[in-house]
């Protein structure tokens, strides 16, 4: 009864997100029509009578901006409902299924150089694709495009092995120098 329930209210709650637009479109106008019989301008007022004949133009404006606002505020307030529904109870079933990786290319049978990053599913949309790939990076891309992340005096300069690498070439480089010898590559 309850998981009936539940999910009776789950799919209207998908058909009011699909055209909640619509709907409040169609129901601010239908709001705007009932109220516009109920709130009435008053124009019998002094203040309003004495308006339209001093200030015509701006008397104009307010009689059009309040019809107007019968038919808009409705229509907000049925967008923030709307909203509130999509953030609260929409659920977006997925149709497709996750489809299954192929096999993790092992790097002893590899014929090109390529580094796997991860799983490639849809370019655009956040869900899972139905023949999944694994999203890797070529050799030629692995040269090139480098970035080097870390806070201030983390070593993203001195490159792979730290300070005691960076003296250990030194040393050797100094040593090739002092010989006379061209460096090793």
């Amino acid at each position: 009864m309850v998981d009936t329930l539940i999910r009776s209210l789950k799919l209207a709650s998908r058909m009011l997100v699909r055209h909640r637009i619509l709907l409040s479109a169609g129901l601010s106008v239908a709001a705007g029509v009932i109220l516009r019989e109920l709130v009435v301008v008053p124009v019998g007022h002094p203040l309003f009578q004495y308006m339209a004949v001093e200030r015509p133009d701006l008397y104009r404006a307010f009689v059009w901006s309040f019809n107007i606002f019968l038919f808009t505020t409705p229509y907000l307030m049925l967008s923030v409902c709307f909203s509130l529904v999509y953030i609260h109870f929409y659920e977006e079933e997925i149709e497709r299924a996750a489809g299954f990786l192929p096999p993790y290319p092992e790097p002893e049978r590899r014929d090109d150089l390529f580094l796997i990053l991860g799983e490639r599913h849809q370019q655009l949309d956040p869900i899972p694709a139905v023949h999944p790939q694994w999203l890797s990076i070529p050799e030629r891309g692995l040269y090139t495009g480098t970035i080097a992340l870390g806070a201030i005096g983390s070593g993203k300069t001195r490159g792979p092995g730290g300070r005691r690498e960076a003296r250990r070439r030194f040393e050797i480089a100094w040593t090739f120098q002092s010989l006379g010898c061209p460096q090793p590559s």
